[in-house]
């Protein structure tokens, strides 16, 4: 043990340091109170859940910023007529739980007293992306079925090891506290998918057993097959954008995903949506972009439509002829109408290294993978004055991401969860 000399301090030293140590003597008590209130409303919060009743035909759905869209919405409206199960959307957000409610769904507000308790006492909790877009106030014994948002060409979840994401997982020290708060709390127990092929990858990304993950196909997909359904005001807030999709000749839309760093890889390309949009009206037809919402980027609007991200981009889907993307699961989508895709991936190199994918290129992108706005203008017109040609690989691809399936995903899903609560 090593020990101090005497007049290895002096006494202005030994003073100053004796203040500071009798101010943070009186601090303490003051820190451990602010540190163990949370704590203790924590341990109050979990022994009131015990006396609550847990409800197993109850289930409450969400998806991530207060947003109404993808996976969870269709089930939600398809499942809202089920007798055997009570469905209910919880939001953060206000406006929506009115419109939900005049449309004659049921809806709750996330912190209001009704939404916590229809939250604890769920036997279901339904999501696209995690369990804290419902509630981070959730029953013990509530079964978590993650929806998730696309079939996986990029690594997900817990199999992202570079990038962002990554650092964000394995965070230490303040970092722990912030994963903590955003990251997901409560584990799926099912999760959907559509094909062994893609239940291999998922049950590894969110950790679940491959029998756990629910081969029935996308609710959101449904509509593909049932396309002469009229457009929920829900889902479609631009009705008037969809009206001139619907009567153009042909549509050409481009829809790419968000990048973990935050580039802009629209401007770093090069690529001028106006221009893109100029060569598919010089060919007779309208061009729509939607950008994720995640996305960093300011758009020239002009000679263009443009959907508002409130709008559930899987409703517009069927009017599209050509898909323009790029690692967004949107691509799977578009192979079930049987109708082209070009890939424009100028920094797939990048992307490759900072987030990477589950399978190549001929694997898995059934179609053309473009580097230079150049080459993307020509491709769009080949394809336009070609009529709009599928390449034979995406036959192949599309059975592998999707098997047999041709809708009726939203009936099986309802059934599974009718059978798993009786």
């Amino acid at each position: 043990m090593c020990t101090l000399k005497p007049d290895t301090m002096t006494p202005s030293r030994f003073r100053r340091r004796s203040h500071t140590h009798s101010a943070l003597m009186r601090l303490q008590p003051r820190v451990r109170a602010i540190v163990k209130r949370p704590f203790r409303l924590l341990w109050m919060e979990v022994r009131l859940i015990r006396w609550v009743k847990q409800d197993r035909n109850l289930a409450v759905f969400g998806t991530a910023r207060n947003g109404f869209g993808d996976n969870a919405a269709h089930l939600f409206t398809s499942m809202s007529s089920d007798r055997g199960i009570r469905c209910v959307w919880i939001s953060g957000s206000r406006q929506l739980v009115r419109q939900l409610n005049r449309e004659g769904f049921q809806a709750q507000y996330r912190w209001s007293l009704a939404g916590i308790l229809t939250s604890v006492r769920a036997g279901w909790v339904v999501v696209d992306y995690y369990t804290r877009d419902v509630h981070i106030v959730l029953g013990r014994q509530a079964v978590v079925l993650n929806l998730w948002h696309g079939l996986p060409l990029k690594r997900l979840g817990k199999d992202i090891c570079t990038g962002p994401i990554a650092q964000h997982r394995n965070a230490r020290g303040f970092g722990v506290l912030v994963r903590w708060a955003t990251w997901d709390l409560h584990p799926p127990d099912f999760v959907l998918s559509s094909t062994p092929t893609v239940s291999r990858h998922f049950s590894t990304a969110h950790g679940v057993a491959e029998d756990r993950c629910l081969e029935f196909g996308y609710p959101r997909c449904d509509l593909l097959f049932e396309r002469a359904r009229p457009p929920s005001p829900l889902l479609v807030r631009d009705l008037d954008i969809w009206q001139r999709l619907r009567d153009a000749p042909f549509v050409v839309g481009y829809f790419p995903t968000w990048r973990d760093d935050g580039s802009d890889f629209l401007s770093t390309s090069g690529l001028s949506l106006r221009l893109l949009a100029e060569t598919v009206r010089d060919e007779g037809g309208l061009f729509v972009c939607k950008l994720h919402p995640r996305t960093a980027h300011t758009l020239d609007t002009d000679g263009m439509l443009v959907l508002d991200a409130a709008n559930d981009l899987s409703s517009f889907l069927h009017l599209c002829s050509l898909v323009i993307t790029d690692y967004s699961s949107i691509s799977f989508d578009f192979m079930l109408l049987a109708r082209p895709l070009i890939y424009y991936v100028p920094d797939i190199d990048h992307y490759q290294e900072t987030r990477g994918f589950y399978f190549s290129p001929e694997e898995a992108m059934a179609g053309p993978l473009i580097r230079e706005p150049a080459q993307l203008f020509r491709a769009v017109q080949d394809t336009i004055r070609n009529g709009f040609l599928m390449p034979e690989r995406a036959v192949e691809v599309r059975t592998r991401f999707w098997g047999d399936y041709s809708g009726g995903a939203s009936q099986k899903i309802g059934q599974f969860m009718r059978d798993w609560s009786s």
